[in-house]
């Protein structure tokens, strides 16, 4: 996903750009998911803290602010534990 959503091409756009350019035939909901996409960013964070099935306390790691949020919102069907790194997108 960095690469798709991120990652800057010579011509200053991103593969994301250029898929949207030349895929005219997208839906409305699945060019706007695209572009939701697009301008969000890939970010690092550590998990500090974790209430089993109920939220998890995330510190960032880059600028160490920390959030709050529903486990099911941030790793759906996966297991975390307390210290490790999670990269997602926001």
């Amino acid at each position: 996903m960095w690469f798709y959503f991120d990652f800057e091409l010579p011509t200053e756009q991103r593969v994301a750009d250029l898929f949207l350019d030349r895929n005219w035939q997208l839906s409305p909901g699945e060019r706007h998911c695209i572009e939701v996409l697009r301008q969000s960013t890939m970010r690092l964070y550590e998990v500090e803290d974790l209430s089993p099935g109920i939220s998890v306390t995330l510190k960032e790691v880059l600028t160490s602010i920390r959030s709050l949020g529903s486990i099911l919102w941030i790793v759906s069907n996966c297991l975390v534990f307390k210290t490790e790194f999670l990269a997602l997108r926001r």
